[in-house]
């Protein structure tokens, strides 16, 4: 008569294994709640900037929140905490929401949105060279961007290095810093 322990042991381990499941997602977004306009009246806006490119890292191009990992060159992708949107789609909301706030009576539109003007006002080009996290450290984002007005004239163009500390060891906080540099990059802009 054959033994029933390995049977019962592999029975074990399969209800185990379909008891254990992966942590549920979490998803962040770059949009800071104070940007959001309240619903109201539409007003006819005074000028137009449009975000006609917008280029990021390819090696953290993705919906899933990257970090790096303290002390080293390594990068870490996580499973569970995730942008709502391509991280490159994020980017471009955030800056045209923080651009909104920043230019009063200016719609600000996104690449391929379809409300974008065919003959903006401005056109802003950002090139993203860095936008680095590290848990309970911070971030690091690096940009260069022109403004062109009318006839491709270039009206204002700058380079910046932002830091920005992280309160806590969480992705939370992590993405919190995110959104601040991103604010804090958009009055530079601006300005």
């Amino acid at each position: 008569m054959k033994s029933k322990l390995p049977w019962l042991t592999v029975l074990v381990l399969s209800l185990l294994s379909a008891c254990a499941r992966s942590p549920d997602r979490q998803y962040f977004t770059l949009r800071s709640p104070s940007t959001v306009t309240p619903s109201g009246v539409l007003r006819q806006p005074k000028d137009t900037l449009a975000i006609t490119a917008l280029t990021i890292p390819e090696n953290v191009d993705t919906n899933k929140i990257v970090t790096r990992v303290p002390g080293s060159s390594r990068l870490e992708l996580s499973d569970s905490y995730r942008w709502t949107e391509s991280l490159t789609a994020e980017i471009a909301s955030a800056l045209a929401d923080n651009l909104g706030q920043q230019y009063p009576g200016t719609l600000v539109t996104t690449p391929g949105q379809t409300a974008a003007p065919s003959h903006p006002d401005q056109q802003l080009e950002i090139d993203i060279t860095r936008f680095d996290g590290t848990l309970g450290v911070g971030v690091e984002l690096e940009a260069i961007w022109t403004i062109r007005g009318q006839k491709e004239k270039v009206v204002r163009h700058g380079h910046a290095k932002l830091n920005e500390a992280a309160k806590a060891s969480d992705y939370e906080s992590l993405t919190r810093a995110y959104t601040a540099a991103l604010q804090r990059l958009s009055i530079l802009i601006k300005n």
